[in-house]
């Protein structure tokens, strides 16, 4: 076995790389070992980062990019479920979760909540209902519209103040 590379052939190639004009357009691998999902106006939120601060401080890769809209449209209980259904790039899309029989659906004003024999009050995970919606939509995705990098001197830049300048650019850009 040679330890030589060897260029692949045109065939090979042209398959992997199709109308890219360079060679490294056609994908990124990382692998994460801590990340956060902040949305855009969340960078401006300096006292709700300082939970994510121990993230944020190790984070020199970023993407930026767009997820449709989700909107919670109905809410309603059908004997022991609870169905959440929501409107996601202008279609209809629910999901379910079986009800222990000792919570029922509450409301207050606009909010919904799950309540217990004992008065306390419970909801669903947040990510993990996007999950699910997720899987069982395929409607939810993320455009990646820019990847950058922000390292600086030995590691002392991360990737939140490039992430600011960077919208700013991209939201003149769309504008």
């Amino acid at each position: 076995m040679s330890n030589e590379c060897t260029e692949p052939s045109k065939n090979i190639k042209d398959k992997l790389f199709g109308q890219a004009a360079f060679d490294v357009e056609h994908a990124i691998g990382m692998y994460a070992t801590s990340y956060c999902t902040i949305p855009a106006e969340g960078i401006y939120e300096k006292d709700q980062l300082e939970s994510l601060k121990p993230v944020v401080e190790k984070c020199h890769i970023y993407l930026i990019g767009y997820t449709p809209r989700i909107d919670l449209v109905q809410v309603e209980q059908k004997e022991r479920l609870l169905v959440l259904h929501f409107q996601i790039l202008g279609k209809h899309h629910s999901i379910s979760y079986e009800l222990p029989d000792d919570l029922t659906l509450s409301r207050e004003g606009e909010d919904y909540f799950l309540r217990d024999s004992k008065g306390e009050r419970f909801w669903p995970d947040a990510v993990e209902m996007q999950s699910r919606l997720s899987a069982k939509s395929k409607a939810i995705g993320f455009e990646v519209k820019y990847i950058g990098q922000a390292y600086g001197d030995g590691g002392s830049r991360n990737a939140l103040g490039a992430v600011e300048n960077q919208i700013q650019q991209i939201r003149a850009m769309v504008q």
